[in-house]
C-alpha cells in the first residue's frame, strides 16, 4: 500500500511579499500521486474514484482517487480495460481477467506466443484486443463478445507490424495501428476480417471521438487528424514524441510523452504545453470526465487533475476586494511577444480567461480555476503565433467580457 504524502499535494504555492501588497499564485492542477514503481503503461478508471495502472511492476488498484494503492499482481502487464467495476483484462505477455476487481486473476490461454499492448471495449458485452508476436511484424487483433471470457482472432497478418493500440466508437467501426506505422480500419466490427490499410508513418495511439474525427501520434513533433475517417493531414506539436492522445471532444485534446502534457483547444489547430510537476515519461491519460484525468509514466509517476487540466499562473496585484467585475485592456497594446491582462472579481468564482484568432477560434486558455475576490494579472506569451488581431475573453457565472489585443512581429 502506498500512503499519501500530504505534502506533495499542496493544490498550490503561494509567496506574499506583503510590503509591496504582492501575491504570486502559481498552480499547476496536475499533481502528483503518490509514487510507485517501475514504469507504468496504461491505466484505467471505472470511475472517479475507482482505477487501475499497470507496467513493468505489476498490476495496482486504487478505490480513493489516487490517494492510495494496493499492488494486486506482480506480474508485468500493458494494456488495462474495465467493464465495471469487479470485470476486467490486462494485456502484456501473460494476459488475464478478472471478475471481482482485481483480488483475483485468470489467465487467458488463447493469448498464447503474443503479448497484448491495448484493450478496447464497445458495450458491457464487446471488448477488441491487439498486439503481436514479439520480435516479429506479425499482427493480430482480437474480439470477444461475451465481455472478454472467450476471445477470436479478427485479424492476424504476419507483415501488418505488432499492433499497439486499437480504438472502437461503436460495434462496427474501429481502427488500429502499428509499431511499423501502418493503420487499419474496419466499418463491420471486423467480422469479414477485412481491415482497409489507410495510411503509413511511425505510430503510437489513435482516437476518433466519431466515425470521421480523430487523431494518431508518433514520434516526431507531427500529429495526424482526419477528418473524414479515411484520410489524413498533419499537424504539429511544440514537442517531439505523442506516446499517448485523449480528446474530450473534436476541440480539446491532449498528448502526452516525454516531453510533458501538450493541450489544444481548437482541434489540433495550435497547441500549447501545460505546466507538469514531473520531468519523466509520460505514456498513458485516462479521462473519467469532463475535467477528473489520470497520468502514468516511468518511475512510477501518477499525475492527477480536477479541474480539467487547466493552468492557472496568475499574479493577485492588490489585497482590496474590487467593487464588480472588469476585464482591462491589455498592456502593452500592440506587443510582441508578450502582454499582460488584468481582471477583477469581486466575489469568488469559477473564472476561464480565453483568447481567440481573429477568426473566433480558441487557441488558448489562459486561467481556468476558482478564485477568490480579488484583482488578478495574467501574462500570454505570442512567440509561436504570428502578427495580427486576436481577442481575449473571461467568463465566470455571471459575468462575460472580451477584448481585442495585436501582436506586430
Amino acid at each position: 500500500m502506498y500512503k499519501l504524502n500530504s505534502m506533495k499535494y499542496l493544490l498550490s504555492l503561494i509567496i506574499c511579499v506583503t510590503s509591496t501588497q504582492f501575491c504570486l499564485l502559481a498552480q499547476s492542477t496536475w499533481i502528483s500521486q503518490p509514487q510507485l514503481t517501475g514504469s507504468l503503461y496504461s491505466l484505467y478508471f471505472a470511475n472517479n474514484q475507482t482505477g487501475w495502472t499497470v507496467g513493468t511492476t505489476g498490476v495496482y488498484k486504487t478505490t480513493s482517487g489516487g490517494l492510495n494503492w494496493t499492488l494486486q499482481s506482480s506480474d508485468s502487464a500493458r494494456g488495462v480495460c474495465f467493464i465495471n467495476g469487479n470485470t476486467g483484462i490486462i494485456g502484456g505477455h501473460n494476459p488475464k481477467r478478472t471478475s471481482d476487481g482485481g483480488a483475483t486473476w485468470t489467465n487467458l490461454s488463447r493469448f498464447a506466443d503474443t503479448i497484448v499492448y491495448d484493450i478496447s471495449r464497445t458495450d458491457s458485452m464487446i471488448l477488441y484486443a491487439c498486439g503481436g508476436r514479439p520480435g516479429t511484424s506479425h499482427g493480430v487483433i482480437w474480439r470477444s463478445t461475451n465481455a472478454g471470457n472467450n476471445w477470436v482472432r479478427v485479424y492476424n497478418y504476419s507483415n501488418s507490424g505488432r499492433f499497439h493500440a486499437v480504438h472502437f466508437i461503436n460495434y462496427n467501426t474501429g481502427w488500429a495501428c502499428s509499431h511499423t506505422g501502418a493503420v487499419y480500419r474496419t466499418t463491420d466490427g471486423g467480422y469479414s476480417s477485412i481491415w482497409s490499410l489507410i495510411v503509413i508513418g511511425v505510430l503510437y495511439d489513435i482516437q476518433f471521438v466519431d466515425q470521421y474525427t480523430g487523431w494518431l501520434t508518433n514520434n516526431t513533433g507531427i500529429i495526424r487528424k482526419s477528418t473524414n475517417g479515411a484520410s489524413w493531414n498533419q499537424q504539429f506539436l511544440p514537442y517531439t514524441g505523442g506516446y499517448a492522445l485523449h480528446f474530450s471532444n473534436s476541440s480539446d485534446g491532449r498528448v502526452v510523452g516525454p516531453n510533458g502534457i501538450m493541450r489544444t483547444v481548437n482541434g489540433g489547430s495550435n497547441w500549447f504545453t501545460e505546466t507538469s510537476p514531473t520531468t519523466e515519461q509520460l505514456n498513458a491519460i485516462f479521462f473519467t470526465g469532463n475535467d477528473t484525468s489520470y497520468i502514468c509514466g516511468t518511475n512510477g509517476t501518477i499525475l492527477k487533475t480536477v479541474n480539467g487540466g487547466a493552468v492557472t499562473n496568475i499574479q493577485n496585484t492588490s489585497s482590496e476586494i474590487p467593487k464588480e467585475f472588469s476585464l482591462s485592456q491589455n498592456i502593452p497594446n500592440p506587443f510582441n511577444p508578450v502582454t499582460s491582462i488584468e481582471f477583477r472579481l469581486p466575489e469568488r468564482d469559477f473564472a476561464t480567461l480565453r483568447v481567440y484568432d481573429a477568426m473566433g477560434r480558441e487557441i488558448e486558455v489562459l486561467v481556468k480555476g476558482e478564485l477568490n475576490p480579488g484583482t488578478f494579472r495574467a501574462e500570454w506569451n505570442a512567440a509561436n503565433y504570428s502578427s495580427g488581431i486576436y481577442f481575449y475573453s473571461i467568463e465566470t457565472g455571471t459575468f462575460t467580457e472580451t477584448r481585442k489585443m495585436i501582436v506586430i512581429k
